[in-house]
């Protein structure tokens, strides 16, 4: 299923749109979001199941990447965002924010659309 298939626009997304709606409106946002990630899963999986697995490990896998996170370790930060998605045109950020402590990661979107600038800190 793509969200251009009739099936998607017809069947599907008026569903879940249902769904989501009439368990707000009794005040069940709990259920709503379940019924959403549930939604969402079975999306990704109707086309292809084993991209299900990968999806599930993704999520697992930056689930506890956020937990160590909470303790602010900039290494893991930086590791969760380049395997997460910074693959590809992002990658080149890898190097300079992952393995140079002294280097500040940002995370605006600016930063991902600019070259990538030799990290030059003043250590004295």
């Amino acid at each position: 299923m793509v969200f251009t298939s009739f099936v998607f626009l017809f069947a599907f997304l008026p569903l879940m749109l249902l769904g989501f709606y009439v368990l707000r409106f009794y005040q069940q946002d709990f259920l709503a979001k379940v019924f959403l990630i549930l939604g969402s899963l079975f999306f990704y999986g109707f086309w292809n199941p084993s991209y299900l697995v990968l999806l599930l490990g993704s999520i697992g896998v930056n689930f506890l990447i956020g937990k160590i996170i909470l303790n602010a370790n900039k290494f893991l930060l930086s590791s969760s965002l380049n395997l997460s998605g910074g693959g590809g045109q992002n990658s080149r950020y890898f190097a300079s924010s992952t393995f140079n402590p002294n280097c500040p990661v940002s995370c605006s979107p600016q930063h991902f659309f600019k070259k990538p600038k030799p990290c030059l800190l003043n250590t004295s």
